[in-house]
């Protein structure tokens, strides 16, 4: 038997993982609830699989957690795993080199030609379906409230004046990173950062979802930028 005083934080006490899929009706409180409380009580964090101990809070599988609140009950709790991203991009090592490389190639043609043509009228066919109708971009750089394709955000972006080089890329088949050196024009009031990444989430080759990270302190998209 395990002392669990030899265990790690996360994975004693309140923190124990969960070892499977749960779903839940009518639970047990121990104490009051106030009947007012009215919502779905959520939490995000690390949940190792039986037996696995990645030796970190932040290195392996989460789980999510739902309780939902009502009438001063707990009506019901269901929880799910996660997929991390450094999952999805672990999952290239375990590919073949030569298919991990060649995703990586693939990507940086698409990187290359994409900044290469977002500044024209009209996207050739093979980028185009790239991005797609229902691409969205997500983050900083979305309009709250509003579907945002990136498209017209890249042609605005170069419109007004500063330009992305790409330097490298991480490719999986789920999970794009591009990373992109930056120039800014001479002058510019609320220059982009020297360097940014493209994070997209892609399925069947199109992205799905684009988001915008840059380093540093939380960062105002500037009116060129968000539109």
């Amino acid at each position: 038997m395990t002392d669990e005083t030899t265990l790690p934080l996360y994975l004693r006490g309140g923190f124990t993982p969960v070892p499977e899929k749960r779903d839940a009706a009518d639970l047990t409180v121990r104490g009051p609830l106030p009947p007012g409380l009215d919502g779905h009580c959520l939490r995000n964090g690390p949940d190792p699989l039986p037996g696995e101990d990645k030796g970190h809070w932040f290195t392996g599988p989460g789980m999510l957690h739902d309780i939902r609140l009502r009438g001063g009950r707990a009506e019901s709790y269901r929880n799910r795993w996660v997929r991390t991203m450094a999952q999805v991009l672990l999952s290239t090592a375990a590919q073949a080199h030569d298919d991990a490389a060649a995703l990586t190639e693939e990507s940086r043609h698409e990187a290359v030609a994409t900044l290469q043509v977002s500044e024209r009228g009209s996207l050739p066919r093979e980028i185009s379906e790239l991005w797609p109708e229902e691409t969205k971009l997500v983050g900083i750089l979305n309009r709250p409230g509003e579907r945002v394709h990136p498209v017209p955000v890249m042609r605005r972006t170069l419109k007004a004046g500063v330009r992305q080089r790409l330097r490298h890329v991480i490719a999986s088949r789920d999970i794009i990173i591009w990373q992109m050196d930056v120039t800014n024009p001479v002058g510019a009031v609320n220059p982009c950062p020297s360097n940014l990444a493209w994070l997209m989430f892609r399925s069947e080759g199109r992205v799905q979802r684009l988001r915008v990270v840059f380093p540093g302190p939380e960062r105002r998209a500037s009116p060129q930028e968000g539109g």
